[in-house]
Order: structure tokens, then sequence, then C-alpha cells
């Protein structure tokens, strides 16, 4: 008997998980859930789900996971929604960029028999030059080369972790392990901040006279440094919304932020090339390493995983569909 896999949220994350998935049809039924019905339908297209449901607690009646590529309020509103209706032990994906708020609020919605694991995937270096977005820029290989960062509370059972563990395996991403307090820390910086800042380069330019002008001539570099606003339109207020659930990380960054800035503004107002230069030198020695090992996912203290075959993790997941039974 296949285990059900359902996935709400067609986006790029969740339909690139479903096509990571689409080699073990024998094993696993994926089944998408998506609040705008011609996603779900382009989703069922590609093959990534096999079947779309538009009634979300039918979506999720016969689920042994559930994984949520929401937005926050969507992530709120579709666990009320659905909590009441989920299998004993069904184990709920989160891939919602802010770790703590989201952790408390499942934890409260959650059936006590029930497991809420984080779930936030790193994305395939490959794809960093894509500019389409949502279920466009979904793809197989997603999360290749790349890591699935898991969280849990301390209630959470073991085997829930481990199931999160070998779907992160399937997708073909190294799972590590990381506390939900430091985790917030790293996205702010990592995944918040750059989406914050094309918003701020945008808003400290379109608005000001000369603009109609600097538009004809504004080019790659522009073009470039304002790409992560495109996320903007998919994320639209959630993105507020995120900031303001991770507010304190959100403020420190932003003042690295402002005190990066303020470096070159003092070496500009006391003409001091030398500093200057080398402020620049280091940003792009620190990009091109950077760069150089996401390619390569060369990270210290990180144990890269082998891929089990799909027989070992159809065996683990019997395994745990046993102890999920009996309570152990």
């Amino acid at each position: 008997m296949s285990l059900q896999v359902t996935i709400f949220g067609l986006g790029q994350v969740g339909a690139s998980i479903g096509l990571a998935l689409a080699g073990h049809k024998e094993q696993l039924e994926c089944i998408g859930y998506d609040p705008a019905p011609k996603t779900a339908e382009k989703a069922l297209h590609l093959g990534a789900v096999d079947r779309a449901i538009m009634n979300p607690t039918a979506a999720v009646e016969n689920a042994e996971v559930v994984v949520l590529t929401l937005a926050v309020d969507e992530f709120q509103r579709t666990l009320a929604l659905i909590s009441p209706v989920l299998k004993p032990a069904c184990v709920v994906l989160n891939t919602v960029p802010v770790i703590n708020a989201v952790n408390l609020m499942g934890n409260e919605m959650l059936p006590a028999n029930c497991d809420l694991v984080g779930f936030s995937p790193t994305l395939n270096p490959a794809c960093f030059s894509q500019t389409a977005a949502g279920i466009d820029a979904a793809r197989a290989d997603l999360f290749q080369n790349s890591l699935v960062v898991l969280t849990s509370s301390p209630t959470c059972k073991a085997e829930a972790v481990r199931l999160a563990h070998n779907l992160a395996l399937l997708l073909g991403a190294t799972p590590l392990y990381a506390d939900p307090f430091e985790l917030d820390g790293l996205l702010a910086a990592a995944d918040l901040l750059p989406k914050l800042m094309a918003a701020s380069l945008l808003n400290a330019t379109i608005d000001q006279p000369g603009w109609q002008d600097a538009a004809k001539i504004a080019g790659i570099a522009f073009a470039q440094a304002t790409q992560a606003a495109l996320r903007l339109e998919e994320d639209g207020q959630q993105l507020g919304r995120s900031a303001m659930l991770n507010r304190q990380n959100a403020l420190r960054v932003i003042d690295n932020l402002t005190a990066a800035l303020g470096q070159l503004r003092r070496a500009l107002d006391e003409e001091d090339a030398e500093t200057l230069q080398a402020l620049l030198q280091h940003a792009l020695q620190g990009r091109t390493q950077w760069m150089q090992r996401r390619q390569a996912a060369d990270w210290d203290n990180l144990e890269k995983a082998a891929l089990p075959t799909s027989g070992e993790i159809m065996r683990q997941f019997l395994g745990w569909r046993g102890k999920a039974k009996t309570g152990k």
C-alpha cells in the first residue's frame, strides 16, 4: 500500500517536491492542493501530483504526511481547517521561513497525536539565475546539491523527525539539524534581508526626481540588485508579516546592512580610496568563496548522507507506520 503525501501550496517549492517524488509512484501517492485552481491544474499536468483535490479537508483525510508550502497567514488558516481531520500520527512538515512563531502556532493547533517538523529547503545553485517564479519555476532537481534544514520541538516524536529526514533524502538533499532560534536568525540574514534590501533600493530610486531619466539607462546591475523584489509578487504582504514575526532578527540584520553602507559612505566622504577598494574587494572575495562552496556543497562539519534506495526508504516508512499505530 502506497504512502500518501499531501502537498499544500503548489508554487515553486511545493510543485518541485512533487516532481522530485514522481519517480517513486509505486510507493508514494502525491495529492496536491492549491487555493488557485489553475495552479493545481498545472501541477497535475506537469506530473508534480498524482491527483489535485480542491477541497482542503478531503485532500488530507487519508494523508500520512502533509507538506505545507504556504505563506505565514495561509499556514495558520490552513492548519486550523485541516487539524480536525488529520489521521492519528500524521506528520506535518512546514516550509514557512519563520520557525519559532510557526512552531508555536502549530503545536497549539495540531492534535496531540500529530507532529510538526520544520522542513526548510535550500535550493540547487543551478537555479539561482532563473527569473521565473511560482509553479513556472518548479523543477525536479530544485533540491539537488542542497540542504533541507530540519527543526522540531522537544515534544516531537523521533519517528516524525526521522521521516522528515528520509523525505529530504528522497528529494536529493542532505538533511541538516538546527536549533529553531538559530535558524530564524540565519533565515533573516540569508532570505529576508535580500528581499527587504531589494525593496529599499527600489524605494530609494523610483521616487527620486531623476528616475524617469535614470530608468532609461538602468541596466544589468540594477536588474540583478533588485531581482529579489520579484519575490514580492509571490510573497505579497506575507513578507511584511514574516518580518514582523521575526522582528528582532530583522532589525539586527538591517542594522548590519546599515553599518556596512556606513563604512562605504565614510570612505567616500573622507576620499579614502584605499579603504573603499578594500571593502569592495572583501565583498567580491566573500561572494566568490560562497558561490564556489555552495556549488560544491562543501561545508565544514557536514557529513553528506548517501541517498538510500527506494526499497530502503519504504522499509523505513513502513517501520514508522508500525510505530505510529502502536503509539510507541
